[in-house]
């Protein structure tokens, strides 16, 4: 890898409303081995940044920015406001509630190459009484396997420019603005490259998160299906439309699986299947 790359700053953006600890999660930042980034944190609370409980560990470390939005914006516009004001070459991010783990933002930067939209790596679901990873291989994802589903999560590598060249994450989405943003980068810039590292936490809360709502999520779910229909082929509305149903947790008819099953979605398929027979 150039060496160029291996020294290039990294942007790693954090929006947060101030309801939870915030020092877990910074610190897992602000403790990785890759040292040249600057971590914003956007204060999206209405409040004093007081409140955050942050402030001594941006006295001691100066990668360490808080900015307060003078009004809410939500988690989606909050990230624009961080990638609006970041001056790195790569950009990254981290929710509020989650961890990176060691090693993350390193991986990615060393995974990177200038053929690749995004680089994107496993992770781990925690649960109250139970870690769940989610392993990825080492992998290329088209474009066109893209918009079968959301392979990649919620968080990637990718470089700023490409970021701020689609046009930002879509503030009018109620949800989903991060597979909106990824299928925007691969459109663009070619494919994602997956990385096998298990480097990120998403702590599973219940439903505290937006994406919770499950009517929230299909009204969302149609709005992005909508948007990106002049580019869908008809085996990406088959599995787009089986989605839907996934998203509000209902099993389709036999004949809509015999309908809408292709060989992309086949795991989808069998998903529902199984739910048909055992009820889970």
């Amino acid at each position: 890898m150039e060496t160029r790359l291996k020294t290039s700053k990294v942007s790693v953006y954090m929006p947060t409303a101030g309801k939870c600890d915030l020092r877990p999660a910074v610190l897992s930042v602000l403790e990785q081995d890759y040292t040249d980034f600057e971590f914003i944190v956007v204060n999206d609370s209405g409040a004093d940044r007081e409140v955050l409980g942050i402030d001594d560990l941006r006295a001691r470390d100066s990668r360490l920015k808080i900015v307060d939005n003078a009004r809410s914006k939500g988690a989606c516009g909050a990230r624009n406001t961080a990638i609006s004001i970041a001056d790195g070459y790569f950009v990254t991010g981290i929710d509020d509630d989650d961890l990176m783990l060691p090693g993350r933002i390193s991986a990615m930067v060393e995974a990177w190459d200038d053929s690749c939209s995004l680089v994107y790596c496993g992770h781990i679901r925690r649960f109250a009484d139970r870690d769940q990873v989610v392993a990825i291989p080492a992998q290329r994802i088209s474009p066109e396997r893209i918009l079968h589903r959301n392979i990649i999560g919620n968080q990637v590598l990718t470089k700023l420019s490409y970021m701020q060249n689609v046009g930002l994450f879509d503030e009018t989405l109620p949800a989903y603005q991060d597979f909106d943003m990824w299928v925007r980068l691969t459109r663009h810039y070619g494919y994602a490259k997956g990385v096998d590292h298990n480097n990120y936490v998403f702590i599973q809360t219940g439903d505290d998160r937006i994406s919770a709502s499950r009517a929230r999520r299909r009204s969302a779910w149609l709005k992005f299906v909508e948007k990106h229909r002049p580019w869908l082929s008809v085996s990406q509305r088959q599995s787009l439309s089986l989605l839907v149903y996934k998203e509000q947790w209902k099993k389709p008819t036999v004949r809509t699986l015999v309908a809408f099953a292709n060989c992309t979605n086949w795991r989808l398929v069998a998903l529902f299947v199984r739910r048909r027979i055992f009820g889970h």
